[in-house]
């Protein structure tokens, strides 16, 4: 019975937010992340590829197709075998498959197979037309050997009265019922060409749409047109060698297009592979993802889900690797930008305005009304002279108006007399601990 799996009392299960975020067991349709349902074959629990309401509810074990929610089939199973025949099943997981209305299936009683041949299958197309007769049909007729002659031979009679009824069969003599096929007259003797071929069995031979079989029923292949003997490798083995499925110990009968029935054989399409008997695909056409096992999209190793999965995770490694790069970038720039400004790069928004400051205190000058474009520096008088006191950051002034307590209109950063020696120097001054100092002197 096809189930949705979840948690006992009606709760949900705390492993449902677990399998949530791995998208492991879940729905194969694009959109829905139910959990898978399952059906318990013989103690073996089998996963279907889509949740409770998008699988086939024939089971994950007959069937991985996927179906509308509003259905309870999928496509292939909601309606008959028969192409442009639109009946409807009931209760199909119960029923053998393929699966044909009553107008489509054989009418011997008991048969569910497709009626090719006026109703009847390839099996029981070689009974007597006379209902209720177990008969062979004798060959070119509808009928068997025995009504066969009486349809020949009508019994005569006054008034067309009815023929004399069958003598009865001697006392333990085999009674034949309707579903008989042994025949245990003395005639095969004389016609051995009607029975069985296997020796000790009194049969009579089946008769399919592939020809007369030299086996009866029992002893010829199930194969739909095949009428060759059955394999003697194993008792329960139904076909032949061609049509058994090659895995050793395997009863059932291969699949059309492959060595392997459908318990061995890949499910994809026209592939003849051996999988797993919990597989449903080959290893070629089984998503390599672990617990997955959903048919792969041609030319990769991953379903659908998985491989949108991969492909978003390659998408944001790319983007962690970007941002990553971008991150780098901007440190290196921001480290250069600090050595630059180690390095004494001119920063004149931040420097304040000249200030001049004399033995007697601090004074500005009152001829600049607004704070000068260029960089100042403050100076305290000593003795006639302008000594730098505060060189942060560094900036050079030039040879003229050194004395007499006023500042240069014009700067020449690369000639300085300082001491009024008439001596000049290239340089700056810097800040070594604590002093100034003097850098690349020129006499």
């Amino acid at each position: 019975m096809f189930k949705k799996e979840r948690h006992d009392g009606g709760r949900r299960c705390y492993d449902d937010e677990v399998r949530k975020s791995s998208k492991e067991n879940r729905c194969g349709k694009p959109g829905c992340d139910g959990k898978c349902g399952y059906a318990t074959v013989d103690g073996v629990k089998y996963y279907a590829p889509y949740c409770y309401d998008h699988a086939c509810m024939i089971g994950p074990q007959r069937c991985r197709r996927m179906k509308s929610r509003d259905q309870i089939y999928c496509p292939i199973h909601a309606t008959c075998t028969t192409e442009g025949c639109l009946a409807t099943p009931e209760r199909l997981s119960t029923k053998p498959l393929p699966w044909f209305c009553d107008t489509h299936k054989c009418v011997y009683p008991g048969c569910v197979s497709y009626g090719c041949h006026g109703g009847y299958c390839s099996t029981h197309i070689s009974l007597c037309a006379v209902g209720g007769c177990p008969g062979q049909r004798s060959p070119n007729s509808a009928f068997c050997e025995f009504h066969g002659e009486r349809a020949r031979n009508p019994a005569a009679g006054a008034g067309g009265s009815s023929p004399a009824p069958e003598p009865a069969p001697p006392a333990g003599m085999h009674q034949c019922d309707v579903n008989c096929t042994e025949h245990r007259h003395s005639n095969k003797a004389y016609r051995p060409d009607s029975f069985c071929r296997t020796p000790g069995c009194n049969r009579l031979r089946q008769i399919k749409d592939g020809g007369e079989s030299e086996w009866c029923e029992r002893h010829t292949c199930e194969s739909y047109t095949c009428v060759r003997m059955r394999s003697d490798r194993h008792p329960s083995i139904k076909t032949c060698e061609r049509h058994s499925c090659n895995v050793d110990r395997c009863d059932l009968a291969a699949r059309s297009h492959s060595q392997f029935c459908r318990r061995h054989g890949c499910e994809a399409d026209n592939c003849a592979q051996y999988k797993e008997a919990q597989a449903w695909f080959c290893n070629q056409h089984e998503c390599q993802r672990g617990r997955c096992g959903n048919k792969a999209v041609p030319g990769t190793d991953h379903c659908h889900r998985h491989l949108e999965e991969e492909q978003q995770q390659q998408q944001q490694a790319k983007k962690d690797k970007k941002d990553k790069g971008d991150k780098k970038e901007k440190e290196k720039e921001a480290k250069e930008d600090d050595k630059k400004d180690r390095d004494c790069k001119w920063r004149y928004h931040d420097d304040p305005p000249i200030v001049v400051v004399r033995d007697n205190g601090r004074s500005s000058p009152g001829y600049w009304r607004e704070p000068p474009e260029e960089p100042v520096l403050v100076f305290r008088g000593e003795r006639g002279r302008l000594l730098p006191e505060s060189l942060s950051p560094v900036y050079r002034v030039g040879r003229h108006g050194i004395g007499g307590g006023r500042l240069p209109d014009s700067y020449h950063p690369d000639l300085m007399d300082d001491a009024r020696a008439g001596r000049t120097h290239r340089g700056y001054y810097d800040r070594a601990d604590s002093r100034y100092r003097r850098r690349h002197w020129d006499d």
